[in-house]
């Protein structure tokens, strides 16, 4: 275009993006799989180039199941300016008091688009949740069952045949009551030419009247002699109701106790740490987490104390498991804190110690006899 039409138009203003403040809270809730039979572990987060936000240490943690329940917020300003600052860095850790730490495991989360649809759509976005929803969907339309969508356009459809339904009522009645006028002006124009014919038919509808009464008390004496149809089977019996309400009972109170099982806003990450020497990636169990997005006017509306503090809520965290507890039973008091295995190493140690103990003590104590009783010749020696 010529340089002239172009100075013509108005200048059209270029600006960024809006910048909206979210955040993003992340449940760490335990690990499975790790192939350590003791350790103090502990996970770290951090999303993009944000600071790393730590759990508590779960110390002397047995069979790699590890147990926090730890609310994580992070705070971010979106839109972000690279697609690499959404994801999010998970890290499993070792801590040691002695020697420095050592990682177990890391994994990564891509959030960049999620983050994304909770900035152009303002709303609070569950992660896993949406993905299982999903998945849920794919699998119904697959199966051919009915999704929610469709359930909706068939009640619509339903709304709608029943709003004709009832106007093509309302015009039928109409053209009834046109024709009984009409049949009304026939009666009293024929009245006249033969009164005797209207009091035969008053006559004849009184017997059909009395006819149809008799055949109604007829109908009603067969039926009270018919018996009476049993009652229909439940479809479901009483013990199996009760097995339904203990199993319903018993996952409750796993879930109160924090040994149930995943819900759907959480998911279980592989961890995996890369051997430089050997030039291997190894597999090192996985961390189950929950992510959510939300506005800053939800994470208001809706708050949640960091870690397990108050207010513990949305969601309510449960108590955590298998951590260790101190008692007045020295042996288990060794065996939370250097294992099971040392444990039993310590134990068979102990005991071979003791037989060593009473074997020498004994061996002196038989020798000491022997010799007395050789002294006074009760041992059944030759007499010279």
């Amino acid at each position: 275009r010529p340089e002239r039409e172009v100075l013509r138009e108005p200048p059209v203003p270029l600006s960024a993006p809006e910048v909206r403040e979210f955040e993003v809270r992340v449940i760490c809730w335990k690990t499975k799989d790790v192939p350590y039979e003791v350790g103090d572990f502990y996970a770290e987060f951090w999303l993009g180039s944000s600071r790393k936000h730590c759990t508590d240490i779960h110390w002397r943690c047995r069979s790699g199941r590890a147990s926090w329940n730890w609310r994580v917020k992070i705070p971010v300003e979106l839109p972000l300016a690279s697609p690499e600052l959404g994801r999010l860095n998970i890290q499993l850790w070792d801590k040691d008091i002695i020697k420095w730490n050592d990682v177990i495991g890391s994994t990564q989360l891509d959030l960049y688009r999620w983050l994304l649809k909770a900035y152009r759509e303002n709303r609070t976005v569950d992660v896993f949740k949406e993905i299982n929803d999903a998945i849920r969907r794919k699998r119904a339309e697959e199966a051919g069952l009915a999704t929610d969508e469709d359930l909706q356009d068939m009640e619509d459809e339903s709304s709608g045949s029943d709003e004709d339904a009832s106007d093509d009522g309302s015009e039928g009645g109409g053209g009834g009551g046109g024709g009984s006028d009409g049949g009304h002006e026939e009666t009293k124009e024929a009245a006249p030419d033969g009164g005797g014919g209207g009091a035969d038919d008053a006559a004849s509808a009184k017997g059909s009247t009395s006819s149809k009464k008799k055949k109604k008390t007829k109908k009603t004496k067969d039926d009270d002699d018919e018996p009476e149809a049993p009652p229909e089977p439940d479809p479901l019996g009483k013990q199996e109701m009760d097995d339904r309400d203990a199993q319903f009972f018993v996952a409750q109170l796993k879930n109160m106790c924090g040994v149930g099982p995943l819900d759907e806003t959480a998911q279980w990450l592989r961890l995996t740490y890369k051997d430089q020497k050997r030039h291997r990636v190894l597999a090192r169990g996985a961390i189950a987490i929950s992510v959510e997005i939300l506005p800053a006017e939800d994470a208001e509306n809706r708050p949640a104390g960091p870690g397990i503090s108050d207010p513990n809520t949305n969601p309510t965290l449960p108590p955590r498991t298998g951590r260790m507890a101190l008692t007045a039973d020295p042996f288990a008091i060794l065996s939370e804190l250097f294992g099971p295995r040392c444990m039993t190493i310590f134990c068979c140690a102990l005991c071979c110690a003791i037989f060593m103990v009473l074997w020498f003590y004994l061996g002196m104590y038989f020798v000491n006899i022997y010799t007395e009783m050789q002294a006074f010749g009760l041992t059944g020696g030759d007499d010279d």
